[in-house]
C-alpha cells in the first residue's frame, strides 16, 4: 500500500512539474522577441524626443509627441508646448497646462499615458491656435486654413517605405507615413506654406537604438533620426519604447 501511495505521489509531482514547464514555454512564446515600428502585433508606446535633450537631461526630457502603435496602425499625439518660443512666451496656457516629462510617463500604464497624451494634444492645439489668431505666426498667409475646432487624434494605418545605401543591399532609412497625424491647428503640419492642409506626418528612422536608455526602473530602445540640411541645420530625434525583457531587440520593419 505504501508503495502504491509513493508511486501516486511521484506521478502527481511529475504532472505538476510538466504543467509548470508548459506554462513557462507558453509565456516565452507569447513574448515579442523583436520590436518593429509598423509590423509589431503588440501595442507599443513611442516617445518622440529631441536627442540632445535626452542625452543631457534623461528622465526630465519633455517628449515632442507620443505615438501608440499596434498591428500597423498608429495614433499620434502632440505633447509639447514650447514655452521658450517667442510666440508662446506670454501665452495664457502657462497656468493651465504643464507638459509632462518622459520620467512621469514611464511610471504610467498604457491607458494612463493615452489619457495624458490626449490632454496634452488638446492644449498644444489651443496654444497653436491662439498664436495663429494673434498673428504671431507671420509666415501663414491664410490663417483660416489652420483655424477650427479641435480634432481628436485618429488611429490610422501606417505606410512604410525604405531607402537603401549606395550598394542597394542595406537599408539606409525607414520612412513611415502617419495619416491624420497633422491636424488642423497643430504645428506638426507637414510641408511648406503651399502644403498647409496636408493631413499626414512623415517620420524617418536612420538607425536603430539597441543600447537602452534607463529611466527609473525601465529600459528604452528604439530608432534614431539624424539629418543635416544643405544650410547646415541639424535634426536629431529619438523614437523610444519600453523594452519588456532583457534580450528584446529592435529592428527595421523590412
Amino acid at each position: 500500500m505504501k508503495k502504491i501511495i509513493k508511486i501516486f505521489l511521484l506521478l502527481f509531482s511529475a504532472m505538476f512539474f510538466l504543467a509548470g514547464c508548459s506554462g513557462k514555454t507558453s509565456n516565452t512564446q507569447n513574448r515579442e522577441k523583436t520590436i518593429k515600428f509598423v509590423k509589431s502585433t503588440k501595442e507599443h508606446v513611442w516617445f518622440e524626443v529631441d536627442a540632445d535633450a535626452m542625452n543631457n537631461y534623461g528622465k526630465t526630457t519633455i517628449p515632442k509627441a507620443i505615438i501608440i502603435t499596434k498591428n500597423g496602425y498608429a495614433t499620434y499625439y502632440n505633447t509639447n508646448i514650447d514655452y521658450y518660443d517667442e510666440n508662446y512666451s506670454d501665452t495664457k496656457f502657462l497656468d493651465k497646462y504643464k507638459p509632462k516629462e518622459i520620467g512621469e510617463y514611464s511610471k504610467m500604464s498604457i491607458n494612463e499615458i493615452k489619457k495624458a497624451a490626449e490632454k496634452a494634444d488638446y492644449w498644444v492645439y489651443e496654444c497653436d491656435k491662439s498664436a495663429i489668431e494673434n498673428g504671431s505666426t507671420e509666415e501663414l498667409e491664410d490663417k483660416n486654413k489652420l483655424l477650427g475646432s479641435y480634432e481628436s487624434a485618429p488611429t490610422k494605418k501606417m505606410k512604410v517605405s525604405y531607402t537603401t545605401d549606395k550598394t542597394g543591399n542595406n537599408i539606409a532609412s525607414e520612412n513611415v507615413i502617419l495619416p491624420g497625424a497633422a491636424r488642423v491647428g497643430h504645428n506638426s503640419v507637414k510641408g511648406d506654406d503651399d502644403d498647409l492642409n496636408a493631413k499626414y506626418k512623415e517620420i524617418v528612422f536612420t538607425s536603430t537604438i539597441s543600447s537602452p536608455f534607463t529611466i527609473y526602473n525601465n529600459k528604452y530602445i528604439g530608432y534614431e533620426y539624424y539629418y543635416v540640411s544643405s544650410t547646415g541645420s541639424v535634426t536629431h530625434n529619438y523614437y523610444l519604447t519600453k523594452r519588456m525583457f532583457k534580450n528584446q531587440k529592435i529592428s527595421f520593419d523590412k
